[in-house]
């Protein structure tokens, strides 16, 4: 009798000790603080951009952004707040990149440009020059290579000396319907040696569920997170879909306490843009998964969906290019943690980054009444307790 007691009373403990630390978990939430980035732009600089990364690079810290305007990266030194350089991308000449391009910077020494057509990738240094160039057009095996536009969310993951891209799905999407014979015949992963330039598309398919679905202007994005994980996410599915091998996927139902629109049926929308636009403010979409290396957090972005249809054009426009997100916090393993909810016209989502410090957002949203098109406005966030 005195042992089962005694086994009662650890099992009590240990429960106890289990739902606690679950009770601890579940009230993290990220805090808006005081501290804030402002940098003064100057002639051509802009502070709307499809692309952002921050990187450290001879104990500075600096943050890359696509000036799609003036066909350039301007590259900021966040601790001097001060451009530091602003390379040109040639569309002429024997030094052009050609093409719409995304970039991913490795070290100032090491800038990578990835064109989606014609598919290629090319090595520049901080002055714009291109010291390398690999052709994509074509795999190892001669396949062709259909890249995505390599913009926010969809960005190259570099690891090593291998670049990974995503592949475009856009040449099936005409079609509508993903069939089981594009299921067997397209990948969504290419490699590119950055060193030795062999190009390889990656065995990985697109997920099963896909089959028979309308892909028309699915949107991907993906992230590398803890574990040498690669966390894949498309519009129409409300899975994350996780792999370390390029080769099978772990499936993980993505919790939300949202009640998610999920787009479908879109092929109708092929020849109506204005249809396409109205049709997208009515529902949900992951945005970009970020993952927090310092906290091993992912904090996934989540497009909300409008409760109140405006049909003005003007107003589309700029809930498409300004729209209304959440963060959904997972911890390293993908359990769900908490929501953050944002006030309206205040983030600009599109520009994000994480530090040692915390998540930064950006504060150049256009209704937002401090916004100024002369400067960057960044407001820190933090992972506290509620």
């Amino acid at each position: 009798m005195r042992y089962l007691t005694y086994c009662i009373t650890i099992y009590l403990l240990l429960t106890n000790c289990n739902t606690n630390s679950a009770d601890e978990e579940s009230r993290i939430t990220l805090e808006p603080t005081s501290e804030s980035i402002y940098i003064k732009l100057g002639k051509r600089e802009i502070n709307e951009t499809a692309l952002s990364q921050y990187f450290s690079d001879k104990d500075s810290n600096y943050l890359a952004l696509l000036n799609d305007k003036y066909n350039s990266i301007d590259i900021y030194n966040l601790d001097k707040k001060v451009l530091s350089y602003k390379i040109r991308i040639e569309k002429e000449g024997t030094n052009a990149f050609i093409g719409k391009f995304g970039f991913i910077i490795k070290n100032l020494d090491t800038i990578v440009l990835i064109s989606n057509w014609p598919p290629s990738v090319a090595i520049i240094n901080t002055e714009g020059k291109i010291t390398k160039r690999i052709s994509c057009e074509k795999d190892e095996n001669g396949k062709f290579l259909p890249f995505a536009i390599p913009l926010r969310g969809l960005n190259g993951i570099i690891k090593g000396d291998i670049l990974n891209i995503v592949n475009e799905l856009s040449i099936r999407q005409y079609t509508g319907k993903f069939t089981a014979s594009d299921h067997k015949l397209l990948k969504i992963v290419t490699s590119v040696n950055l060193k030795q330039g062999n190009v390889k598309i990656l065995p990985l398919d697109y997920p099963e569920k896909l089959i028979d679905k309308d892909v028309f202007n699915m949107s991907k994005c993906w992230e590398k997170g803890y574990d040498d994980n690669f966390i894949f996410s498309f519009s129409i599915l409300s899975d994350l879909f996780v792999t370390q091998d390029f080769i099978n996927y772990r499936e993980i139902p993505l919790e939300t306490d949202h009640e998610l629109k999920l787009p479908e049926n879109m092929f109708k929308y092929a020849t109506d843009l204005q249809g396409f636009l109205n049709y997208e403010k009515e529902t949900d979409a992951i945005k970009d998964i970020l993952y927090d290396k310092f906290r091993q957090y992912y904090y996934i972005l989540i497009r909300k969906h409008e409760q109140e249809l405006n049909n003005n054009e003007e107003y589309i426009l700029k809930n498409t290019l300004y729209p209304d997100c959440f963060i959904i916090i997972l911890d390293k393993d993908f359990k769900h943690i908490s929501e953050i909810n944002f006030p309206k016209g205040v983030y600009y989502f599109n520009n994000m980054f994480i530090t040692k410090e915390g998540l930064y957002i950006s504060e150049d949203h256009v209704d937002n009444p401090i916004y100024s098109e002369d400067a960057l406005r960044f407001r820190l966030f933090k992972v506290s307790k509620k």
